[in-house]
């Protein structure tokens, strides 16, 4: 009888420590996230992702991507990328316009592998936006040069020449990139 009772106290307690947790999760805010990205995973990668956006101040949402870009920068693995796609799909307004901001710090340094997961999902039909920013970045990277065509043409064949080293499946990957690489708008900001 005395083993029950302290077996449904123990359940008592643990239920109540993960309801809090759970509950501490969902009120979080975008400044709370961006200091442990990887445990708000779960959060991030839901539908309440876009309530935690709009309860934030500006500052920490753009804490909160800063500090996403950098998890993916630092460890460029699918949960990362899985995350910031969530983000992308979910943002709108001065969010998105950081998130472009931010892809160019990809594209300079991580492409190979942004790539990579990017056609992974584009291969499984899986909806992502952070393609769209990509083909914005590259937009505003030819729009801001002194020489837009110049530029393109950098773009094309910098991601060429990175893309074109994939040993697997390389012709479906260059008609992926060439599709992206034909939205770059060099009137972007007109």
């Amino acid at each position: 009888m005395k083993i029950t009772k302290i077996v449904i106290y123990l359940m008592l307690i643990a239920f109540v420590i993960t309801s809090c947790s759970a509950q501490q999760r969902q009120n979080a805010d975008a400044c709370v996230i961006s200091k442990n990205i990887e445990s708000y995973s779960q959060l991030i990668k839901s539908k309440n992702l876009k309530l935690v956006l709009t309860k934030s101040s500006d500052n920490c949402n753009l804490r909160f991507i800063d500090s996403l870009y950098a998890t993916f920068l630092r460890k460029p693995n699918r949960l990362g990328f899985e995350l910031l796609t969530s983000v992308a799909n979910q943002s709108d307004g001065y969010v998105s316009d950081y998130i472009v901001e931010k892809m160019g710090k990809i594209y300079y340094t991580k492409f190979e592998s942004f790539f990579n997961f990017l056609y992974e999902d584009y291969s499984s039909k899986r909806s992502n936006q952070l393609a769209l920013f990509l083909v914005e970045c590259w937009s505003y990277i030819a729009a801001t040069s002194d020489n837009a065509a110049t530029a393109i043409t950098k773009i094309r064949k910098n991601t060429q020449s990175i893309v074109g080293v994939q040993k697997n499946d390389l012709e479906n990957r260059m008609k992926y990139l060439n599709t992206l690489l034909e939205k770059i708008n060099a009137k972007y900001l007109d």
